[in-house]
């Protein structure tokens, strides 16, 4: 297979989640669309997000708490919008329905059937953003994308993907495997492992 040299800010790990990440400026609730985020510890469960100089971060460094809520593709629009303007300069709280888990600084989009209430244990000053390590305090899911174990039914979530710098919006394929289970038949048959 041959392979090309791509210059380093021209690539970005494919599928990156979209998720509205949610903060409180100047007293009312805010939401930003944010891709650059991941699950970065399992236990206890932390998520990090790295976010630029925008109302959204200044927030979240003022507060240390914030939401990560995972919108379906049924909002796209809103969502990206959510990108589109400032916070500093237009009062966003009124696009999503608001309210509130056991963190009074951290506002869920209700429309969104994924919402995730942390407070920021770790704060890493980039070149150009802060990463945000957030441990995850709460977890709140739409009945409608659970199994009936209480697993979440990623298909129902329905959530969408960011490639860049091509700046398009992707949405899931069907299932296509099994971790931790599919490389099993594989693990006798490759010499040396």
């Amino acid at each position: 297979m041959e392979k090309d040299q791509l210059r380093v800010n021209r690539f970005f790990l494919p599928g990156m989640p979209v998720v509205l990440v949610g903060a409180m400026v100047d007293g009312r609730a805010n939401f930003m669309t944010v891709a650059f985020v991941g699950q970065v510890n399992f236990s206890p469960p932390m998520l990090g997000i790295s976010i630029g100089d925008h109302a959204t971060r200044d927030a979240i460094l003022k507060t240390r708490q914030f939401s990560v809520n995972v919108p379906s593709r049924g909002l796209l629009k809103r969502v990206d919008l959510m990108g589109l303007v400032s916070g500093r300069e237009r009062d966003k709280s009124k696009v999503f329905n608001v309210s509130f888990g056991r963190l009074p600084m951290a506002p869920f989009a209700e429309e969104c059937p994924v919402n995730v209430g942390l407070t920021v244990k770790h704060t890493l000053e980039l070149p150009g953003d802060v990463l945000f390590v957030g441990l995850v305090e709460e977890v709140l899911v739409d009945r409608q994308a659970l199994y009936q174990d209480g697993l979440v039914d990623v298909s129902k979530v329905d959530p969408f993907f960011l490639s860049m710098p091509d700046n398009i919006y992707w949405s899931l394929g069907g299932q296509c495997g099994a971790a931790w289970h599919d490389g099993l038949p594989l693990r006798d048959s490759v010499p040396g492992l």
